[in-house]
């Protein structure tokens, strides 16, 4: 089934005054230059590293990434280090 061309696309007006063209299947965004719609580019998705601890939204919670879309709460008592682990010093 064809979509009408009226329902395809949606028109909206920015803060900025920017008239921005939204494609309904797609989601890709133009804005609108004189006569010309100009592609809107799309900020690139930060890659998630394993091993690497990211800081929550609260500012003071930490978790490391495990792969495969799985945290483990991370904080100071994972670095702790015992006497006997200590390396003797001369």
């Amino acid at each position: 089934m064809e979509i009408p061309p009226s329902d395809k696309f949606q028109l909206h007006t920015g803060p900025d005054g920017r008239v921005y063209r939204i494609d309904s299947r797609t989601g890709k965004t133009n804005w609108l230059d004189g006569a010309t719609f100009r592609e809107v580019a799309e900020p690139t998705m930060p890659l998630l590293v394993i091993g690497k601890v990211y800081r929550g939204e609260d500012g003071a919670s930490t978790y490391k990434y495990e792969g495969g879309g799985r945290f483990v709460k991370w904080g100071l008592d994972r670095y702790y280090i015992t006497p006997q682990d200590k390396p003797s010093q001369k």
